[in-house]
């Protein structure tokens, strides 16, 4: 299990995107720990809020079969492995 306090992640349109490209995709929806930081002011294509997926995180699905690795919708980089 990772570090809870790190982000490893982002979701928004339905998938999992690395940290540089949810930046770069969405300025600034990456600073949440600023003080007038409004998740409200960051929405994906369907309206939806961009949210962080932190390093302890359950984002594998534990019916299936390991190793299970999580990639970047965008870049294509590993985001995550569970072995």
């Amino acid at each position: 299990m990772g570090d809870p306090t790190e982000v490893i992640a982002y979701t928004w349109d339905a998938d999992y995107h690395c940290v540089e490209c949810t930046e770069a995709a969405h300025p600034g929806s990456t600073d949440w720990r600023r003080d007038d930081f409004d998740p409200a002011d960051y929405l994906d294509s369907e309206g939806n809020e961009i949210h962080a997926v932190f390093g302890d995180a359950e984002w594998w699905e534990s019916y299936e079969s390991f190793p299970q690795v999580l990639y970047c919708s965008d870049c294509g980089g590993l985001i995550d492995e569970v072995l």
